[in-house]
């Protein structure tokens, strides 16, 4: 009973969560060709302009992006 109040729980204030897609751009320094990466996440743990930390919804592991020269990325609500 008290695993089925817990999920309920869960699922009830899952509701409320907004998701959000962030798409993270970074450039190579040799080629200096442009990647892009796509995540999935309902909650930012930091988000600075050289550093940004969140858990990607899809593989639930904590993705964490720095940089010295300061972060390219765009964050929309889904």
């Amino acid at each position: 009973m008290k695993k089925f109040l817990k999920r309920l729980w869960r699922f009830i204030v899952s509701l409320f969560v907004h998701e959000y897609e962030i798409t993270i751009y970074r450039q190579s320094d040799l080629t200096g060709s442009m990647y892009k990466s796509v995540y999935s996440a309902k909650r930012l743990i930091i988000r600075k302009e050289k550093h940004l930390k969140f858990r990607d919804w899809n593989t639930k592991k904590i993705v964490e992006v720095r940089s010295s020269t300061g972060l390219e990325y765009k964050i929309e609500e889904k």
